[in-house]
Parts: C-alpha cells; sequence; structure tokens
C-alpha cells in the first residue's frame, strides 16, 4: 500500500474533523487532511489537489455514506482513490455489504479516543 499523504474527511459533524485533524497531525503531521461536510463541499474543495484516501462518515443528513460513495465512485478523479467508510453507530451487514459493492474498501468503527485513531491509521495509512 502506498503511503497516504492527503487524506479527505467527509463528515457532517464539525466537531469529527477537529478531532481526526488533531489524531491525524499526532499520528504524522506531513499528513494533510482536507475536511468537508458533504460530498458537493468536498468536491469544490478538492479541485486542485487529489487526495491519496478517502474517509466517509455514513450517518449524513441529506446524501448518506452510501450515496456519497456512489457519487465518489462516479466521479472520474476519484473513482480509483481508496474510500473507507466509518461510523459511531452499529452499521447492518447488509449495508456494510452495499458499500463494499459499491466500492468501499473498509468499514471502520468511529473512534472516540485518540489511540484508537492511532491504530486505525498504522493500518489504513501505512
Amino acid at each position: 500500500m502506498k503511503m497516504c499523504k492527503k487524506v479527505l474527511l467527509i463528515d457532517d459533524d464539525s466537531d469529527e474533523h477537529l478531532l481526526f485533524q488533531d489524531a491525524l497531525e499526532m499520528y504524522d503531521n506531513s499528513i494533510s487532511c482536507i475536511a468537508a461536510d458533504s460530498y458537493t463541499k468536498a468536491i469544490n474543495l478538492i479541485k486542485d489537489e487529489t487526495p491519496d484516501c478517502i474517509f466517509l462518515d455514513f450517518n449524513m443528513p441529506l446524501f448518506n455514506g452510501l450515496n456519497s460513495l456512489q457519487k465518489i465512485k462516479q466521479t472520474t478523479s476519484l473513482s480509483n482513490i481508496p474510500v473507507y467508510m466509518y461510523s459511531i453507530s452499529d452499521i447492518s451487514d447488509k449495508v456494510k455489504d452495499a458499500a463494499l459493492e459499491l466500492g468501499a474498501v473498509q468499514w471502520l468503527k468511529k473512534p472516540c479516543y485518540m489511540k484508537d485513531f492511532r491504530r486505525i491509521f498504522s493500518d489504513v495509512l501505512g
């Protein structure tokens, strides 16, 4: 797996953006993070800088994670970028399977603590 240097986080919770970015900086401050609260805003933010991987929250209003994943995989500049779905809530196997069929690489339980982020980053980011 290639080393990830730029992460796109799509999550509707701005507090999650701060927690994720702080944890990422503590893990490896050479990895940059672009955070957006929706697929649409993410597309506008990354016009000139394609991320190496995407963390996508499942529970979002309007366009949930599956809808956003489908849009990501239909977007030429993003279609081959690994997408890691995550959620704080328990997700049914049916929904997880649907996400994997749509092209998600993996489902992750959204961490609550910094140490849990470190484990996820170590596994996912290389």
